[in-house]
């Protein structure tokens, strides 16, 4: 097939994110991929957590090597926290079988589905958002036109991915016109050639980081701002005698913070080679929010602990390592954004206490990207068969 994949952000440096893994696995499948992407850091320089920029293009060589894959990138004329805009050409759709967007949020990819259903080609959209921001009163206008982009997008969709069922929910409140039946559960998946389990490297990283063999260790990993508890997290994990490992770029009022924490360990940004290091010397893997990571930890044999959503309880119940604090009514927005007065550092201690910290079931591939790509080729023919059927 000949794809074409908009997104607003491509980060040649990041190959957890999984539009990296859509066009490497593609091209390595045999498919003809083209990603049509802008200039910019994903990471926006005037975003009030004041992380540090990235370098997109900073392993470009490396993608230009790999065969059947190609990038163009545009420099936006608009560029506004995940929001941006740059050129389409009526040329960059010429000969494609299926074009593939991320996020009507980033704006771009609302007008390639719109361009991509005049010139009659099946859309793909990965949608992920979960709620309406809150908390700041610029929030408001920015739901007001996240919404009305992803309502522009909709009328161009083929068939909705989706990561959760918190995001197809909001999906379908903001654009019922999307039939259910075009929707398809399609959960991340972890690089299995970097996240793996190795009883080796967990002994070799425990003794670098100074921690014995006895002790129990919680990693915790991502970006971190106050919006995803840290410290509720820090404080359980102490409460419950137990260490914490914090590993990822951070807030410099949150580093701050864990300095009070003698049980903590904090290591700054980490490569992907690293974090399957840190997942293996620990013993459990806490998340906050929903991410790509809950998949990573696992695939190295790590055992997570996440909030319990409908998602995570379908999850549990069908794969072993999944456990659960907590329940939804501590978000404003499932998944992603707690309420302003919930501290959820007792839920957690109340799981940790409750956690059997033998070794539990390794998953391993059960979670790797190999199979959610077989999915997304899958995904990809019945968008075609759809658009063909509809005439």
């Amino acid at each position: 097939m000949r794809i074409l994949l908009v997104c607003g952000f491509f980060e040649t440096t990041l190959n957890s994110f999984r539009e990296n893994q859509f066009a490497l696995r593609l091209a390595a499948n045999g498919h003809q991929v083209h990603v049509l992407t802008s200039t910019e850091s994903h990471v926006w320089r005037y975003g009030r957590a004041r992380h540090a920029l990235t370098v997109p293009n900073g392993e470009e060589e490396r993608y230009a090597n790999v065969k059947g894959l190609t990038i163009s990138r545009r420099k936006p004329y608009i560029r506004v926290g995940d929001l941006v805009f740059f050129n389409l050409h009526r040329s960059d759709f010429e000969g494609v079988d299926v074009v593939h967007v991320l996020d009507f949020r980033q704006g771009v990819t609302a007008l390639a589905a719109r361009l991509a259903q005049a010139l009659n080609i099946p859309v793909v959209y990965d949608h992920e958002q979960r709620g309406n921001r809150r908390g700041h009163l610029l929030h408001g206008a920015d739901n007001f036109i996240r919404r009305s982009l992803i309502r522009l997008g909709a009328t161009s969709v083929t068939l909705v991915r989706h990561t959760v069922h918190t995001n197809a929910n909001f999906l379908q409140e903001v654009a019922p016109s999307i039939p259910v039946d075009r929707y398809r559960l399609s959960p991340l998946g972890a690089d299995e050639a970097i996240f793996y389990k190795d009883d080796d490297l967990r002994m070799r990283r425990r003794s670098e980081l100074g921690i014995a063999p006895h002790e129990r260790v919680v990693a915790i990993t991502g970006r971190f701002s106050n919006e995803k508890r840290p410290l509720d997290v820090a404080v359980a994990v102490a409460d419950a005698g137990n260490r914490a490992i914090f590993c990822g770029p951070m807030s410099s009022d949150v580093q701050a913070a864990l300095k009070n924490y003698p049980n903590v360990i904090v290591i700054g940004p980490a490569t992907q080679i690293d974090l399957n290091a840190i997942y293996n010397a620990a013993d459990l893997a806490i998340f906050t929010t929903f991410t790509l990571s809950y998949w990573e930890a696992l695939s190295s044999g790590t055992p997570i602990l996440v909030p319990r959503t409908s998602f995570s309880d379908q999850a549990s119940a069908n794969m072993p390592g999944i456990n659960t604090f907590g329940d939804e009514s501590m978000f404003s927005v499932p998944e992603e954004q707690y309420h302003a007065h919930v501290n959820i550092s007792h839920f957690i201690l109340s799981s940790l206490n409750s956690f059997d910290w033998r070794k539990q079931e390794h998953i391993g591939n059960h979670v790797s990207w190999t199979g959610r790509i077989k999915s997304l080729e899958e995904h990809y023919r019945d968008a075609i068969r759809i658009k063909r059927s509809a005439g």
